[in-house]
């Protein structure tokens, strides 16, 4: 049995923190201290930074190779490699494992075949060398719950709120229950007021465990600290 996981390569580099380093490096580096790896959206606005929402949406939207270049690795690799080295041990104690792959997902950047490769060279190195990684190129709406079942094992997705809002119907048709998602637990636009998130005999409620909750039957969602797809904090506990 052939066991893939799906990774953006949106995910494996912080292109948040690097769009804003484009915009303002000064202001990149504000934001590190002001709480960056534990925000609760990516309204900057929110995190007191002197960095305009629509020109940092507009230069996001527009991503490209410099993006990339100013751009760190994520908390996300020693992740995968927890994750490929556990499928690895069960590789080894049963047959019915043979090739492990991670899929990196390059959408919606456009590169040269030399940067292609130079960028899987280095994530083969990270996650483990007996670890096949392989590129692939999917907007989110061609992410199709279908395509999804047939093709990973688990994925790490960084925009879980757009790719649910484009396939819902899809989704709702085609449930995958089994198929694990990890994405960063973050707000869409601003943070709710906690009066807004209080229910009535159960006090306040987590949004993402509810969200987590609400969509069980549909997909296997779990919501991690947004440090995690964040530039690597070398304080972090």
């Amino acid at each position: 049995m052939k066991r893939r996981i799906y990774v953006e390569l949106d995910s494996l580099l912080d292109t948040r923190l690097g769009t804003l380093i484009l915009l303002n490096e000064e202001e990149a580096q504000r934001s590190l201290e002001l709480g960056y790896h534990y925000r609760k959206t990516d309204d900057w606005c929110t995190l007191g930074l002197e960095v305009s929402q629509a020109a940092y949406l507009g230069r996001y939207l527009n991503r490209d190779e410099e993006t990339l270049k100013a751009s760190r690795c994520t908390g996300l690799i020693p992740m995968i490699h927890r994750m490929t080295h556990s499928l690895e041990k069960m590789g080894g104690n049963t047959p019915f494992v043979s090739e492990i792959t991670v899929d990196v997902n390059f959408w919606p950047y456009r590169i040269s075949e030399e940067v292609r490769l130079e960028i899987l060279s280095a994530v083969s190195i990270m996650v483990s060398g007996s670890v096949k990684v392989d590129s692939v190129w999917f907007s989110p709406e061609e992410m199709s719950p279908g395509l999804i079942d047939r093709s990973w094992d688990g994925l790490l997705m960084y925009d879980f709120n757009k790719w649910l809002m484009v396939n819902q119907e899809k989704l709702i048709e085609k449930r995958i229950p089994t198929i694990p998602f990890i994405c960063p637990a973050l707000y869409s636009h601003s943070v709710p007021d906690p009066k807004d998130t209080r229910v009535e005999e159960l006090g306040e409620v987590d949004p993402f465990a509810a969200l987590e909750m609400l969509l069980t039957e549909y997909l296997m969602l779990h919501m991690v600290e947004p440090k995690f797809f964040s530039l690597v904090d070398l304080n972090a506990k």
